[in-house]
């Protein structure tokens, strides 16, 4: 009896080692073993961004204060990353961004003049470019994880306007007006070209990031008349348009 049941065994094994076999070809077939070479943690990655942020600290001098709730950077641009290491990279970044200095209505108000208005604002439309190195942390996979980025970005504002608005007098209900705005372009007492430092903390798209700005907005001749300059600090938000 036991003779029958081993014999019997033996010889339905090559059915059941083919039936493995065939099931290994089944599976391996399927089974992509290519490593990925696009995404957020290869060598190369790009991807689009927006940011918002506000102003922090204050004017320097007396006379340059500005109303911090509505004065803000808008930036839209594009990101670059080559990554180095696991825990390395180095990228370089180019964005527009359009800064807008809402300047408070005060009695010793200097900048640009000492006119006080119904409202007044500097807008500062910039080109940007910055280069940063990033540290990487904890562990990811095709993705960008935890990081900090730490840079040197360089602006040229290409469109510069000092905008105010008044209130006049109605003359008429014809020809008459309430209020008048006033546009100034090609401003001579500011500076086109200027630079600063950037640091970022990111967990995948989300960043909050600060700017520091080491150059001056107004320029030489007008710091000799009024030596103050507007906050140099911008603190805020981006969001990574990744793929």
């Amino acid at each position: 009896m036991k003779r029958i049941i081993l014999i019997s065994i033996i010889s339905i094994l090559p059915f059941f080692g083919f039936a493995q076999l065939k099931l290994m070809e089944e599976n391996v077939d399927k089974i992509d073993f290519s490593k990925p070479n696009k995404g957020q943690n290869m060598k190369n990655y790009s991807h689009w961004f927006i940011g918002y942020a506000g102003y922090v600290g204050k004017s320097e001098g007396v006379g340059a204060d500005i109303n911090y709730g509505t004065s803000d950077v808008f930036s839209v641009g594009v990101r670059y990353k080559r990554k180095l290491a696991e825990f390395f990279a180095l990228g370089a970044e180019s964005w527009y961004s359009a800064e807008d200095f809402k300047i408070a209505q005060k009695k010793d108000k200097v900048i640009p003049t000492s006119d006080l208005h119904k409202k007044e604002d500097l807008r500062f439309n910039n080109i940007s470019g910055a280069t940063y190195m990033r540290f990487n942390f904890g562990k990811r996979g095709n993705i960008l994880g935890k990081y900090m980025d730490l840079g040197a970005y360089g602006t040229w504002s290409f469109d510069i306007r000092h905008t105010y608005t008044d209130k006049v007098v109605q003359v008429n209900k014809i020809n008459g007006y309430r209020t008048v705005k006033t546009v100034h372009k090609r401003l001579v007492y500011t500076n086109p070209l200027n630079y600063g430092a950037i640091v970022r903390f990111g967990i995948n798209r989300y960043v909050i990031y600060g700017t520091y700005r080491l150059s001056d907005l107004f320029d030489a001749d007008f710091k000799t008349m009024a030596n103050v300059e507007l906050p140099r600090i911008t603190v805020g938000v981006q969001i990574g348009l990744h793929k």
